[in-house]
Formats: C-alpha cells, structure tokens, sequence
C-alpha cells in the first residue's frame, strides 16, 4: 500500500493529500535517432502566458530531510510568466547542467494546470552524457505524484535513499492532463540548461524568446572529500 502524504503547514496549496511512489525503472524516451540535434532543434509550438498570481508552493516530504544538502541546479528564479501548453501529456525532458553531482535529496518542478480538476506526474531522471545526447539509463525515478492542484504550482519533493546523480542529466516530467504544462524560466541561477527540450525522440525550441528552459531545480547531497596524508604529517600524527 503506498504512503499518503500530508501537506505541512505553511504557505501551501490544499487538495489536502497527495500521494508519491517511486514506481519501477523504464524509460519512456525512444530509443531511436533523433531527427534532429541539439544544435539544429525542431520548432515548437508556441507557449502560453500563465494568468497573473503567485505560484503556489507544495512541499512532499516522503522521509526525513537529508543533512548537508547543496543545491546544484535552480531555475526557479526567473519566471518567463508562461508555460509549455502543449505539453499534451507527453513527457518532456529538460537538459539540466548541474554545478556537481551526488546524492539526490530534493527536486522541484513548477507547472500549470488551466483545468478544474487535480491531476498526477510522473518525474525521471536520466543519465546525460554532458554533451546532451539522448537520454540515456535512468538515474532515479520513476516518481509519482497525484492529487496535484490546478493553477500554477512549485513542487517541492524531497527523495529518500539519496540515488547518485551525475552532474549533468536529463528530467523528464509528464502529467495525467493533456492540459497540464511546465512553466518557463531562464536563465538559471545555479547551474546552466540550453535552448532546447527533448521529446518522443526529438529536440524542440520556441525559436528564442522564450528560452525552452523550464522551472526546475535539484538538491543533491555532496561527496566528503577526501583529505590526503603525506608521510610527514603521519609521522607528526603518530611520533
């Protein structure tokens, strides 16, 4: 039976529960060659405003907070005020840059749902080569979400288990509603993402303006470096 989650208290939406599970391994992204490349990306529609107000903030916790978490990817500064309405229920996936990889604690992704009913999402990250080839194995995930409000809404999801990221990856969201779309925003302010998503197999812009860059962001818990020893400081440790 999977877990209900609670909303803490504080300044969050109120469909009252949602529920999260980390669902067995599987890619939803063609294995096939893309048509086009990510220096050549295929025009896509165009992206819809987001009607004024704030973006509301819903927190999932699915586990105890990790200690000595960084943030290492934040786009979630610079909202363009629209997002990705034709999104159609597909999965899309954003090339996210990070400034180093770990332990993954928490993501977040902001969306809006012009519908009147709450909707569910499924979240994926993949390997990346650096170089924004074609996705590759999955990382963490599947994720899922249900009881998802409408309107523009941050997600905020801390991860148990800390699955190990690499600094560059592919996130792929997807959601119930084919009216259900990422919101946009540029640039990031931790890490670097390009003009360009990846879905059904291709790569996809807006031409520009906006910045095909979506409003997401990721935690990770950071390797302890390793201090090395010379033979003097040994002999000085232990005379």
């Amino acid at each position: 039976m999977m877990p209900f989650l609670r909303f803490p208290p504080g300044r969050l939406a109120s469909p009252g529960w949602l529920l999260l599970s980390a669902l067995a391994f599987g890619s939803g992204v063609p294995s096939s060659s893309p048509a086009s490349t990510p220096s050549n990306p295929v025009l896509g529609a165009d992206p819809a405003p987001v009607p004024p107000g704030d973006i509301t903030v819903t927190r999932i916790e699915t586990g105890p907070a990790q200690n000595g978490c960084t943030r290492v990817y934040d786009n979630t500064v610079n909202f363009s005020g629209s997002f990705y309405s034709y999104q159609n229920g597909n999965e899309t996936l954003d090339d996210l840059h990070g400034v180093e990889g770990g332990g993954l604690c928490e993501f977040v992704f902001g969306y809006n749902e012009p519908g009147s009913s709450p909707i569910s999402a499924w979240v994926t990250f993949y390997f990346n080569d650096g170089g924004d080839d074609p996705p590759g194995a999955v990382l963490a995930g599947p994720y899922y979400a249900s009881g998802l409000p409408t309107g523009a809404n941050m997600i905020q999801v801390t991860v148990p288990g800390a699955p190990p990221i690499s600094p560059s990856v592919w996130m792929g969201v997807r959601f119930s509603s084919s009216t259900a779309g990422l919101l946009l925003a540029d640039p990031p302010v931790v890490g670097s993402s390009h003009d360009f998503y990846f879905e059904n197999g291709d790569y996809f812009f807006f031409g520009g303006d906006p910045k095909a860059n979506f409003y997401l962001s990721l935690e990770a818990e950071l390797a302890v470096p390793v201090e090395h020893s010379s033979w003097g400081l040994l002999k000085a440790l232990h005379p």
